[in-house]
């Protein structure tokens, strides 16, 4: 403080603070609880500028009890309330930050008192700071089982999901640590609202399933191949037409499961897609897997990439073997019809010959025979 013990003796301490009326209400202070312990002011140096202390004081009695003064002891916290001011500033600098964030911020003590709300988390859930956290997000009356307190508390950082029924929203959380002026941590968690994100993840997830079911479901026998010829997928009519198992089929080359080669057949309609470039589909009929089949290939084309085939293969060996039934049969039936006119023309030429003959010797002809033979008729 600077001053000689001669300039303190005597005097009267209100001239020793900042306000002279803090002698008083320190002496109020000690009477009232018969102590005073480390309380903030700001006394004068013998430059007469201010210096923050920390005081505690005892009441001083007599041997009758009567109160004759006190005994105090000062500490020169200049330095450490400097040093608050500054932390505090910039707690409230990084307080407005939070509050100029799009995601929730709120501070909570190791007691899980709410010690600062962000305005997202105010507009979300109300300004519930100096109330216990548990209460105002769980509407429980202790700490919730998947609560991650304790492990910030011990220094780690924590990130976890968090559904709020209440609000049917769903959050991503980021925990850590936040150490206060006086030492102790604090826990400190950034809220973010992921609740539309999670709903077309869901509706991402039920329409992916959808597919597959449906891609399961077809009657037809269907791959999906990478520009390579490898298997990416394959439904269960491919299953049950190979013996083999979506796993078991996955990574192999097409060609080799269909054809039992080493390299695409030269009719090969995915072959003929890549070569063409323009990417549009092809079909073909082809023989595979022991029958015949109506392979159609369906490009897949991502910013203008060839990155999938979709094959499509109908069984239509039943269709084709019918097919070639019938042509034999008209085959058959064309063949007889060239031998019947044939018979047919040669008994009208019989029957001329007969007519001919009859004539010769003078008698009427036996037959008539009609002009429109080219018709394939007599009489």
């Amino acid at each position: 403080m600077g001053y000689a013990a001669d300039e303190v003796i005597g005097s009267s301490n209100r001239k020793f603070f900042a306000d002279p009326e803090e002698p008083e209400r320190i002496m109020e202070m000690v009477l009232r609880d018969g102590m005073l312990k480390n309380y903030r002011t700001a006394v004068l140096n013998n430059d007469r500028k201010p210096v923050q202390i920390s005081l505690s004081a005892s009441l001083l009695k007599d041997s009758e009890g009567v109160p004759i003064g006190t005994v105090r002891v000062s500490r020169d916290i200049t330095k450490e309330v400097e040093l608050e001011a500054r932390i505090k500033e910039e707690r409230d600098n990084l307080n407005l930050i939070f509050d100029s964030m799009v995601d929730g911020i709120y501070i909570v003590s190791k007691d899980y008192e709410i010690e600062f709300m962000n305005k997202v988390l105010i507009g979300e859930f109300g300004d519930r700071v100096g109330t216990i956290c548990y209460k105002v997000f769980h509407d429980r009356e202790e700490p919730c089982p998947l609560c991650k307190n304790q492990e910030v508390m011990n220094g780690e950082t924590v990130h976890w999901e968090w559904n709020s029924g209440r609000r049917n929203r769903t959050y991503d959380l980021i925990e850590t640590p936040l150490k206060n002026i006086d030492g102790t941590i604090s826990k400190l968690t950034i809220f973010r609202d992921i609740t539309e994100r999670k709903r077309a993840e869901e509706k991402l997830l039920r329409v992916s399933r959808d597919r597959e079911e449906i891609f399961q479901a077809l009657g037809n026998a269907v791959i999906i191949i990478d520009p390579e010829f490898n298997i990416l997928d394959a439904n269960r009519p491919v299953m049950a037409a190979t013996g083999m198992s979506a796993k078991e089929l996955t990574g192999r080359k097409c060609y080799e499961i269909a054809h039992r080669t080493t390299e695409p057949p030269e009719n090969c309609p995915a072959k003929k897609l890549m070569a063409s470039k323009d990417y549009k589909p092809v079909e073909n009929d082809m023989e595979a897997l022991g029958g015949i089949f109506l392979v159609s290939c369906t490009p897949v084309i991502e910013d203008g990439d060839l990155v999938k085939i979709i094959h499509t293969m109908t069984d239509i060996t039943e269709r084709k073997r019918a097919e070639e039934k019938l042509e034999k049969k008209i085959e058959e039936l064309r063949r007889f019809n060239e031998m019947t006119v044939e018979r047919e023309l040669k008994m009208v030429e019989l029957k001329k010959e007969i007519n001919s003959l009859l004539r010769g010797v003078g008698k009427e002809p036996r037959y008539r025979i009609l002009e429109e033979i080219d018709t394939g008729t007599s009489e």
